[in-house]
């Protein structure tokens, strides 16, 4: 293994944050001198949640965004906002979002990344920020969207990483921290020539932007074509405030004596769904076994023996996600069962009423590690009548996500949970194993087509930042 060093004079120690034997990041040397991030911004501050916890659906609320809504593109993912009371943003003083600000992720893993808002893609007018996240307004010496971009270069992201991840408790950055950033002082004229030079990739980035799709939208669109589902009458049911239940039903399939409004409306869902599509079964008619996952007391230390997955490793696009792992070296008697192997379907146990029991498959190969999948996830094995990738695309379209969204149990909506029976009793469309196949097709070919995009957009992004780099470069 090999050894990074650095000598340090004893009396450069006060040049820096604080006092720690290690390798600092060296500011790379450029055209223009230096000077502290804050005295290019007229506001950095995080904002805040209600002691009750955010909402996951919109009962015409204002919007409250946090690090996960912070793309890795510098957009802002719209896909699946929190939400706050009106009453909460009206008495909140700090983190209010205005067109055009810069979010900064501030803690946890994703401490870094940053975004800017344009408020024409936000459903409302009401958006604000939580507490991992600052947002970010340039003033006169610095134009909004220059500071932006080079708040994306290596030159600022490279002090984030020496500030914020040199600890050992959680990753973080602190107004300390944000005094200690340096950026050079680009001249307002040649701001403007750069900003010249970036418009017209934007632009090209703006028309790209109208040709996506988020891949719920894409997975929606084909079942609700394939299966000729009148989703109108689900989203009737969906939004509707009053449920009728007659006294004879009440133990219609209600294991739990449940006169709960949440389960019945899954229950009317589900007869609408069975009387629009033909092939619906219940989906217990192919389980062959459920697992729970196992939770070891785990670190970030990733010289631990193996690694362990986050919920947010189960995601919408039905594929596991081994990006934010966290490490263990503890171990068990029957630890095997709970290690992921390829091919391996979850769901998830336990989360917010809209993302509770996603659907994931793990894909292995030669170079991923040994990961565990933890208690907040279940493993299910299905008999071959099932296409594993159908299922997963399946349970994440409208017709899983209208059905878990009420047949789970948890006096708090921030975390409801899922058991093996919500499983077995969800009434699925499971045609022939071809048609099953077909989908999957047609979904992914879709997705290739935004993968596309993406590709365009990250071009030109890059582009952009080359163009900074190269303006502040000696």
């Amino acid at each position: 293994m090999s050894i990074n060093y650095k000598k340090v004079g004893f009396k450069d120690f006060s040049k820096y944050n604080s006092i720690r034997l290690a390798s600092y990041y060296e500011l790379p040397n450029t055209k223009f001198p230096y000077d502290s991030f804050t005295e290019f911004i007229q506001l950095c501050e995080s904002g805040s949640r209600p002691k009750g916890g955010i909402n996951s659906e919109d009962y015409g609320q204002a919007i409250s965004l946090g690090g996960e809504q912070i793309g890795k593109d510098g957009s802002v993912a719209t896909e699946s906002l929190p939400y706050v009371s009106y009453d909460f943003f009206d008495m909140s003083t700090k983190g209010r979002v205005k067109d055009r600000d810069i979010l900064l992720c501030k803690d946890g893993a994703l401490t870094g990344k940053v975004c800017m808002v344009s408020m024409s893609e936000m459903p409302t007018e009401k958006v604000m920020v939580n507490e991992h996240v600052y947002v970010v307004r340039a003033n006169k010496k610095i134009k909004q969207e220059l500071l932006y971009y080079l708040m994306r270069t290596p030159l600022f992201l490279e002090q984030i990483k020496d500030l914020a991840f040199r600890k050992k408790a959680q990753p973080g950055l602190s107004s300390e921290h944000i005094r200690a950033l340096k950026i050079p002082e680009i001249p307002l004229p040649m701001q403007g020539k750069v900003l010249n030079d970036i418009f017209p990739l934007i632009s090209e980035i703006n028309l790209l932007r109208n040709k996506e799709h988020d891949i719920q939208g894409i997975i929606d669109d084909v079942f609700q074509n394939e299966f000729k589902i009148n989703i109108n009458k689900l989203k009737k049911i969906d939004t509707s405030k009053r449920q009728t239940v007659s006294f004879s039903s009440f133990s219609d399939k209600n294991i739990n004596s449940r006169f709960s409004y949440r389960w019945n409306k899954a229950v009317e869902l589900q007869n609408v769904l069975s009387k629009e599509v033909d092939c619906c079964q219940q989906l217990g008619l192919h389980i062959l076994n459920t697992q729970n996952g196992w939770s070891p007391a785990c670190s970030e230390d990733n010289n631990s023996d193996f690694q362990v997955l986050g919920l947010d490793a189960i995601n919408k696009s039905g594929i596991l996600s081994f990006e934010n792992p966290k490490f263990s070296s503890e171990y068990k008697k029957d630890i095997e069962i709970y290690i992921v192997s390829d091919g391996d379907f979850f769901v998830s146990r336990g989360n917010t009423t809209d993302l509770v029991s996603l659907a994931s498959i793990a894909f292995i190969d030669e170079e991923t590690p040994t990961t565990i999948y933890p208690d907040l996830m279940i493993k299910i094995t299905f008999d071959s009548a099932i296409c594993t990738m159908y299922m997963a695309y399946l349970i994440n379209s409208f017709i899983g996500r209208f059905y878990f969204k009420y047949v789970t149990k948890g006096k708090n909506q921030t975390m409801v949970k899922v058991s093996p029976r919500e499983l077995s009793d969800f009434i699925a469309p499971i045609p022939d194993i071809s048609i099953q196949e077909k989908i999957v097709r047609d979904i992914q070919d879709e997705i290739k087509k935004q993968e596309n995009i993406k590709n365009q957009i990250s071009g030109f992004r890059k582009q952009i930042d080359d163009i900074i780099v190269k303006t502040i470069s000696e």
